[in-house]
């Protein structure tokens, strides 16, 4: 509302006249009755000047909002003192936790206004065939009520407070549309019971729910234009008509097509009330009063639905647009006049560039394929073809179109994909010079460059937007740019990395466009996988200058985890430096407290990772005591990846400066850990089997090689297949047995590996180079048994590995200490 204090008015806009003339009815009629607004009174202004319907009731509805005129001047009190002490706060007390919490709790306080508004309205016109209670909506049926009065001739569909049938239809109208908008930003039906009642969705109530409620105003609103056209009859002009059948039901179908939801119940409701406007002639031709936009939103809810079925059908209703013959009241967008058989007013409709548009978008991200990018270039030639001709009149192409086409060969999964998208660009800028191509036309194509690995063809297409002029680059464009220059180096210098700094650098004053929190955080990424003494220290500084601009309130830039995770594995990489873990948990600290200020999200489950990554390699005294607080820390969070590094923590063999083993393997520690994965529902993967088994290979513990066996036994009762790391950490723990007594034992478990390895997949040459060690030691000397044994290892290598591999395998084990001389001349 407005407020008006010393002649001057308070706000951020100057009040119209037709303002102060809504203001002035409604406050009128609200002193004239005793309860509330009277919608039936006439509205008698103070000038005698005419109000619009449509501002009236916008006037109304933010009248409506308020419980009282004290209460809108109460809180327009306390927005500018909460202004004054936003305005008055230091730049570094003010944090986006403190914005985002009074950002959330306003959204919900205006979603509760709204949604108060909308059920208000919607008990206003449909009278007392309408009741909420307990949280859902109860409807009376309109044939049952006028039943009940059928001994009454003067029985009629309009509620008793209006004044007209002109006003009902008018103010029904608005309640419909303002159902759609409330439709549009429900979310999807698939949630749960919390998401259901969250910041967006304060009524609990889901959009299928919402349109269901349009649908009913839709029912009481036909049975009112029905009555209004029985008592106007033939005396009705054309031009008088401000709504008609198809507007009305266009808006129900609009709700329908607004739907987040994965069944097809909405496809479904928008077909009935399509056919609630076809009929058929004496000619056994299809007649209809709707117009284009009611094919228009049924087709958008077949693409919502993103199902192939229901993409057809999008087709075939497109096709039938051309076939059908309409009869309406006003001049609309989309038909031609003609003289037709029924001997009134009928139209021609054809498709519209927005109708086309809809189902190239169906055909390129509903079951994208080959098939479907080929219909959709024939719909674009199609298009191209009408518009030549002069009977396609508003389907002419623009940039839309050729972005869906384009997108739909990138999306096709072809070995042409690129060299077709391309050749559409090229059409496009070549026939069409006034329709130029938007960005996301060149991303769809350099996407499709990146993930074939043509770098190359990136940055020649970057180049050709940026020097045609006719399109702007975007920052998703951009970081495509340095995706492909940060792939196309084969090898990390710092003269080249420091290229790609200067890249980010200029990105503004080159190309106009800011560098988003994607942009650094690739960057920031180059530097950690590129190995250099500096990277960890040019990694930090890219995150130092992301955190000051986010303190000055560019929250585009924002750090999110992935850019502490790359500055996590920057650091863990520094082989050579003292005190990485130190170094690392600076890092993390630092994420808490900028999440203490409301700057970023906590740190999430990859963050953890890298940091407990970091803690293990570092190597430092106290670094496995810290990392194991830090995993107690993570409870729930913890996931598949970081019991594997812990897992490995515990499987790590530790040297001093000297070669000497300081610390050995802790398998059962280890082990401990692979079980209460299971206990958590954590499932484990090969690597976690694996990494077990090497830490009983790389232990002192006894019958090492019994248990390895049974770790690998485990590993496949699970499901999970072994790889060739497994059984050869197996035979390392059988080839590393030393006690007489445990011998026997780790050489029949050798054999039973080597049995199952030809089952589940092939050697390699460790694995040959540890069944000659384990043989060597596990079998005695001076028996012949060791000699045959030998003499099959070295056939079975022969046959199944190449020359070089074979030599190899005989050099190595001469090389060995208490190789066989004697039997390796044999086996020449």
């Amino acid at each position: 509302m407005l407020m008006r204090r010393n002649n001057k008015f308070h706000g951020s806009f100057r009040p119209r006249h037709w303002q102060f003339n809504a203001i002035s009815a409604i406050l009128l009629s609200l002193s004239q009755t005793s309860c509330g607004f009277n919608f039936a009174a006439p509205l008698h202004v103070n000038n005698g000047a005419s109000v619009p319907r449509s501002k009236l009731l916008i006037s109304l509805h933010a009248f409506a909002s308020s419980s009282d005129y004290g209460s809108m001047k109460r809180h327009k009190k306390r927005t500018q003192l909460r202004r004054k002490r936003k305005n008055d706060t230091p730049s570094h007390r003010k944090s986006f936790r403190t914005h985002s919490f009074a950002v959330e709790n306003n959204t919900r306080y205006d979603n509760c206004r709204v949604f108060d508004w909308l059920l208000r309205s919607t008990e206003h016109v449909l009278g007392g065939n309408y009741q909420w209670s307990d949280g859902a909506f109860a409807f009376s049926s309109i044939q049952h009520s006028q039943s009940t009065d059928s001994d009454s001739e003067c029985s009629s569909a309009l509620p008793l407070h209006f004044a007209s049938h002109m006003d009902y239809l008018f103010q029904a109208e608005t309640v419909m549309k303002s159902w759609v908008k409330w439709i549009s930003q429900r979310p999807r039906n698939n949630m749960n019971t919390t998401e259901r009642f969250s910041l967006n969705n304060v009524s609990g109530l889901s959009s299928v729910d919402g349109a269901q409620i349009v649908e009913t105003i839709l029912n009481q609103t036909l049975y009112v234009y029905d009555e209004w056209e029985a008592l106007k009859g033939q005396t009705l002009k054309t031009s008088h008509l401000t709504v008609s059948r198809a507007d009305l039901v266009n808006i129900a179908i609009d709700a329908r097509a607004c739907c987040k939801t994965n069944d097809r119940s909405s496809v479904d409701s928008a077909v009935k009330l399509l056919k609630l406007l076809q009929k058929e002639d004496n000619e056994q031709q299809i007649v209809t009063c709707a117009n284009e936009a009611t094919y228009r939103g049924v087709i958008k809810a077949c693409i919502s639905s993103r199902t192939p079925q229901d993409l057809e059908k999008a087709i075939n209703l497109l096709e039938e647009i051309s076939s059908v013959s309409t009869v309406c009241p006003t001049v609309n967008r989309g038909y031609e006049y003609c003289k037709g058989a029924l001997g009134g007013l009928e139209t021609k409709l054809f498709p519209t560039t927005q109708t086309y548009n809809l189902v190239l978008y169906g055909l390129a991200n509903c079951n994208p394929c080959v098939k479907n990018a080929e219909r959709a270039e024939l719909f674009l030639n199609q298009m191209i073809f009408d518009h030549k001709r002069g009977s396609g009149h508003h389907c002419y192409p623009d940039s839309n179109t050729f972005r869906q086409v384009v997108s739909a060969w990138t999306k096709s999964g072809s070995d042409l994909a690129d060299k077709n998208a391309r050749r559409i660009l090229s059409m496009m800028l070549d026939d069409f010079p006034s329709v130029p191509p938007d960005a996301s036309t060149y991303n769809a194509i350099m996407t499709l460059y990146m993930r074939n690995g043509q770098t190359q063809d990136v940055l020649a297409l970057f180049g050709q937007m940026t020097f045609d002029g006719r399109t702007r680059p975007d920052s998703y464009s951009l970081n495509l740019m340095l995706k492909a220059r940060i792939s196309k180096l084969t090898e990390f210098t710092l003269s080249k990395m420091e290229e790609i700094d200067s890249l980010l650098e200029s990105m503004k004053s080159l190309y106009h466009v800011r560098p988003s929190v994607e942009s650094f955080n690739i960057v920031i990424d180059a530097w950690a996988k590129s190995n250099l003494p500096e990277s960890a220290y040019r990694a930090e500084s890219l995150l130092d200058r992301m955190e000051q601009q986010c303190r000055r309130g560019d929250m585009i830039v924002a750090p999110d985890s992935y850019t502490f995770t790359s500055v996590l594995n920057a650091i863990s990489r520094l082989k050579h430096h003292r005190g990485r873990g130190l170094w690392a948990e600076r890092v993390f600290k630092r994420m808490k407290s900028m999440h203490a200020d409301g700057l970023v999200e906590a740190p999430t489950t990859p963050v953890y990772n890298a940091l407990l990554h970091a803690l293990i390699t570092s190597n430092e005294k106290g670094a496995l005591s810290r990392a194991e607080s830090v995993f107690a820390k993570m409870g729930a969070m913890a996931n598949t990846r970081t019991y594997n590094i812990m897992i490995k923590s515990h499987s790590t063999v530790v040297e001093d400066a000297n070669g000497r083993l300081t610390s050995f393997a802790r398998p059962s520690k280890a082990k401990a850990l692979l079980e209460q994965m299971e206990h958590c529902n954590v499932k484990p993967d090969a690597y976690s089997y694996t990494t077990v088994i090497c830490a009983y290979s790389r232990s002192n513990v006894k019958r090492k090689a019994l248990k390895a066996f049974s770790i690998l036994r485990r590993m496949i009762k699970s499901g999970i297949r072994p790889t060739i790391y497994a059984f050869n950490g197996v035979l390392t723990a059988c080839s590393h047995t030393y006690l007489r007594e445990e011998k026997v034992q780790a050489f029949t478990i050798l054999v039973s590996t080597l049995i199952l390895i030809r089952e589940w997949t092939k050697p390699d040459d460790t694995t040959y180079g540890v069944l000659l060690k384990g043989c060597d030691r596990l079998l005695p000397k001076d028996e012949n048994r060791k000699k045959q044994v030998l003499n099959l290892v070295f056939r079975e290598l022969q046959f199944q590995a190449d020359p070089e591999l074979h030599a190899s395998m005989m050099m190595k084990f001469m090389n060995m200490d208490g190789g066989d001389h004697e039997l390796m001349a044999t086996c020449d």
